[in-house]
């Protein structure tokens, strides 16, 4: 025969449920955050995995306040000791990509938005010396083709004539005919050579200076104002940038104007800050060591232990709704409304 227990009560309080729904947001939000800037900006599978990952430990929580009245029964329930080991490794990966997010918007976002405006910078500082050794060869070779030409029409040396043919024909200057060459108009030649010159490196100018017009301000300024779905894709493209430039440049130095490593892209890390500085007549570069698609390299780079604290209590409130639920048989209610004024919301457990 079953016993009825009134007992008066309160009515339930859900401010645990709002606190709940509250870490499930943040941690919903961070966790794609942290996912995206770990797979380099791939915004639909970022989506897919935080929300699989947080939604899973939310019903896993759900499912031991539905086990809890089990547990108070027998003391102890092999299913709610497995759910909680899956909750557990479940933690692992959401609080590592939420510490991550944390991370990159904490610590790395000045550092990362300073390494943007570098690169847009140096990108110029790159173009310039181009400019600058690029005009000085071509005005080296027209001087001296013209001198050559015009000790060819000097000389009546049959050596010093085959010597200057020899040495114009070389691909450097790419005269090869010096039948018509006469004392009056032997400057034709250089200027020619140097307008051919001139005319060679302005396509290579042409084609960095469309690239840069089509990357660098957009990139530049998704980075700038933060874009933070699509911050990572926008570093990498100011990175191409500026290594495709580099690289085409200084191609065209070492091939067309005989000057090899002009540019120098420095593998070695000196203080974590870009750098592109002329070391003797050539320019040098160093990437930070900030890697908002590696968890491990960007911990490591700024080692932020404090962040653990936030991202515990994250998953405190998100079980917190199962430490505050009472166990213990079924919930009855009884309403006295003997008066309005002294209407009373009473229950208790059915045992």
């Amino acid at each position: 025969m079953l016993a009825k227990i009134i007992l008066p009560i309160k009515p339930p309080n859900t401010m645990h449920y709002v606190l709940q729904y509250l870490s499930l947001f943040v941690q919903l939000i961070l966790t794609f955050f942290g996912a995206n800037y770990l797979l380099g900006g791939d915004i639909i599978l970022a989506g897919v995995a935080s929300a699989v990952l947080v939604i899973a430990s939310f019903y896993l929580i759900e499912m031991l306040k539905k086990r809890k009245v089990h547990i108070a029964k027998t003391r102890f329930s092999i299913v709610s000791f497995l759910l909680w080991l899956l909750f557990a490794l479940l933690c692992l990966p959401i609080d590592a990509l939420v510490m991550h997010a944390l991370n990159v918007e904490l610590n790395a976002k000045d550092e990362l938005q300073k390494y943007a405006n570098d690169m847009a910078s140096k990108n110029v500082e790159i173009i310039q010396l181009f400019d600058t050794e690029n005009r000085r060869y071509n005005d080296d070779t027209e001087l001296f083709a013209r001198v050559a030409l015009d000790a060819y029409v000097s000389t009546n040396s049959r050596t010093v004539k085959d010597s200057i043919r020899t040495l114009l024909a070389s691909e450097k200057f790419g005269i090869r005919d010096l039948s018509q060459i006469t004392p009056a108009n032997f400057t034709n030649n250089s200027i020619a050579l140097k307008a051919a010159l001139d005319t060679k490196s302005q396509k290579v100018r042409d084609s960095v200076n469309d690239r840069t017009e089509a990357s660098s301000a957009a990139n530049l300024a998704l980075v700038s104002d933060w874009s933070r779905l699509k911050v990572v894709t926008a570093l990498a493209e100011l990175e191409d940038l500026l290594d495709q430039n580099t690289v085409q440049l200084d191609d065209f130095l070492e091939r067309v104007n005989y000057k090899p490593n002009v540019f120098v892209n420095a593998t070695t890390n000196l203080d974590g800050v870009l750098h592109l500085s002329k070391v003797e007549g050539k320019l040098q570069y160093t990437r930070p060591d900030v890697h908002i698609d590696s968890i491990k390299q960007l911990w490591d780079h700024y080692t932020p232990y404090w962040l653990a604290i936030p991202t515990i209590f994250f998953n405190f409130l998100l079980a917190l709704p199962y430490f505050i639920l009472k166990s213990g048989g079924n919930y009855i209610s009884k309403v006295n409304t003997k008066s309005k004024k002294d209407e009373v919301d009473e229950g208790g457990f059915e045992l």
